[in-house]
């Protein structure tokens, strides 16, 4: 069931995004911009999936996060705007379905850690999947990688490490239980983080309810020639885009 605030997370986002337009269409937005303005194509997405199961906006307002992430990064001084591992807008282009806008983030994305802003390991996982499951470079490089995530977490359980160890390895049975382990990871968090107070109406109703970086994961492996499930909690399968999409490049600069 959705949540009854729905229709207006999904119009304010809109009115958010008409404004944001403005400065960032004339090179004027901050990277905190260009997040929130992607941030809130998700929201639309996620919402407008939530209330009438509308894949073909679901689809676009991912496919526009992600290639606005790449238009606006190449205008951003200094080259792309965030660290990597705060790059959400990748996994919007590989839920969208979106392979080139994929491809293309990879290939333009920051190969040395923002130290002061983000986690090693955060910054290994999105590296590790945008050189091995992206670009398909060495699997000698995946495992360096790996072996340097594993070293960094010094014992520490993450599923991340083991979704990813899995698609090294192509192992199906081994990447459905670790990216179960991933889902509810990601659902204990929500729920800690409601009870605390520190997460929004918006996202509990919105990235609480649907994964999109677990679908991204998804359809990775799926890309690799896993055979995953049909459902994976907080990945409806009504969520799967079948194609990439067929917008036009600067559908983003248009309004909803």
């Amino acid at each position: 069931m959705s949540n009854k605030f729905l229709p207006a997370f999904v119009s304010n986002a809109s009115y958010l995004n008409q404004k944001l337009l403005i400065r960032l269409a004339q090179g004027e937005g901050s990277p905190q911009d260009i997040l929130a303005f992607c941030r809130n194509h998700r929201l639309m997405g996620v919402g407008w999936l939530l209330l009438l199961c509308d894949t073909s906006r679901w689809q676009s307002h991912l496919c526009r996060s992600g290639r606005a992430f790449l238009a606006l990064s190449n205008q951003a001084d200094g080259g792309w705007p965030v660290a990597l591992s705060r790059a959400a807008p990748f996994f919007d282009a590989l839920a969208a379905c979106d392979w080139d806008c994929a491809r293309e983030l990879s290939l333009r994305s920051p190969r040395e850690r923002r130290v002061e802003l983000e986690y090693e390991e955060d910054f290994l996982y999105v590296r590790f999947l945008m050189d091995f499951c992206v670009l398909k470079r060495s699997e000698e490089e995946a495992r360096a990688c790996l072996a340097r995530f594993e070293s960094v977490l010094q014992g520490s359980e993450e599923p991340r490490l083991q979704v990813c160890q899995a698609l090294l390895s192509r192992d199906e049975a081994s990447f459905q239980a670790a990216l179960e382990d991933f889902l509810k990871a990601e659902a204990r968090r929500y729920v800690l983080l409601r009870e605390r107070g520190r997460i929004s109406q918006e996202v509990w109703a919105t990235d609480a309810k649907v994964c999109v970086e677990g679908l991204a994961l998804v359809l990775l492996a799926e890309h690799a020639g896993l055979k995953t499930p049909s459902v994976f909690p907080t990945i409806p399968s009504v969520a799967r885009c079948e194609a990439p999409p067929v917008e036009s490049l600067d559908a983003w600069r248009m309004g909803d």
